[in-house]
């Protein structure tokens, strides 16, 4: 298990000595370099974490980064700290601010070749510390001075004997491993592609085609008035360059119960709705909202390569609601702060045009079903596909599957 501070956040993805031809381009400005690397901080809770007081410190190089007092991990997100954001960083990224004259040295101490550091993370409000140690071989070392911990909650080490640009990763089981490709952040639209049904009091119904006003079915508490419809188009370029941005297609039947019936194409933090009894063993509610990401390693479910410009939508309600989508339960547009900061300035003016004078508390509230954080979710994909068990394990309601199936 990783080592974590009393409020639940640890180490989850770090990339050092990124260079050479793996060299891993983290902000998308076209040059892959050392002031592209990165640590990456996840909670344990299924809850928003403040980063008030929050410190990320190195043996070597002393403070690495000092989050601010409204810096938060949102439910089930992460923080991840880059060497230098080109441009503004998307919600749940911060740029350290590496000068440019030390853009060759990098962010972090090279990790191979008897090379090493240690990280750590500090609650200077309570003095608590977690530190990671790594190298070739990791070294115990003396802390840093000014360093502002007191008290040592829990450490690890690994051997980082990796290939330049290579991160170092948690598995399904939390232990830190030799990644692929760097996965950092959680961040992006979420949203349903164009073409979408979604299951209204009319039938399913393209979301193109939605308006305001417009009754949509929810599993909750029935139909539920549309209160805005928002769009982006993400343009081909920017598929080309960045991952975060390219759809997941989940092909018909792939969740289970003949689900979606046909394929639904999302954007890759949009979280699908699963229903076993995995989910319930492992987290005490067999209903759990997932980012369709994380379901790529499971059997019918790919990054999509469209040929040109995805064109996404958001539907928000009163509330986070659970909708039927292409048959398959998925979420509303969930208004929290992140999901707030992804958007538009021109849609974030007409949402709050449109609550003016009332009230987001529905809106930034509890999600419509718990979203377990990112180690939890691999976890139990990894379950499911070692099991050989599909997501939606219980049929779902058989008047909405079957409305979706007529309209479809």
């Amino acid at each position: 298990m990783p080592a974590r501070l009393s409020n639940g956040l640890f180490f989850s993805e770090f990339l050092a000595d990124n260079s050479g031809r793996n060299a891993f381009d983290t902000d998308g400005d076209g040059r892959a370099n050392k002031a592209d690397e990165f640590v990456e901080i996840q909670g344990f809770k299924n809850s928003a974490i403040s980063l008030d007081g929050i410190e990320l410190w190195s043996a070597k190089r002393g403070r690495l980064y000092e989050f601010g007092n409204s810096d938060t991990v949102p439910a089930g997100g992460t923080a991840t700290v880059v060497g230098q954001y080109d441009g503004t960083p998307p919600p749940g990224f911060y740029d350290a601010g590496l000068p440019d004259n030390n853009r060759n040295q990098g962010f972090l101490e090279d990790g191979e070749a008897n090379r090493f550091d240690t990280l750590y993370l500090v609650d200077t409000n309570t003095g608590e510390f977690i530190a990671l140690a790594y190298g070739d071989p990791p070294q115990t070392q003396a802390l840093p001075p000014g360093f502002p911990g007191t008290t040592n909650v829990g450490s690890e080490s690994f051997n980082s004997d990796v290939p330049n640009g290579v991160p170092i990763q948690r598995d399904a089981n939390g232990d830190l491993v030799e990644g692929g490709t760097p996965d950092p952040g959680d961040t992006g639209p979420v949203c349903y592609a164009r073409g979408t049904l979604i299951l209204t009091d009319r039938g399913a119904r393209r979301i193109e085609d939605l308006e305001i006003g417009d009754h949509v079915i929810t599993w909750d508490n029935g139909a539920k008035p549309v209160r805005w419809i928002g769009w982006q188009k993400v343009p081909q370029a920017d598929l080309d360059q960045s991952a975060r941005f390219r759809p997941v297609r989940i092909r018909a039947g792939a969740l289970g119960c003949g689900l979606p019936v046909v394929d639904l194409i999302v954007s890759p933090q949009h979280r699908m709705l699963v229903r076993s009894r995995i989910a319930l063993r492992m987290f005490g509610a067999a209903e759990v909202f997932v980012p369709a990401v994380r379901l790529l390693e499971l059997p019918g479910i790919v990054r999509d390569d469209p040929p040109g410009a995805v064109q996404y939508y958001h539907i928000l309600l009163d509330g986070h609601e659970v909708l039927t989508a292409n048959g398959a339960p998925s979420e509303s547009l969930h208004l929290g702060p992140v999901a707030l900061a992804s958007l538009a300035d021109e849609a974030q003016r007409e949402i709050a045009a449109l609550f003016a004078g009332r009230s987001l508390a529905g809106q930034t509230a509890a999600m419509a079903r718990p979203a377990p954080n990112r180690l939890s979710v691999m976890r139990l994909i990894a379950r499911h596909r070692r099991n050989g068990q599909p997501l939606l394990q219980v049929p779902v309601d058989d008047d909405l599957a079957r409305s979706a199936r007529q309209s479809a």
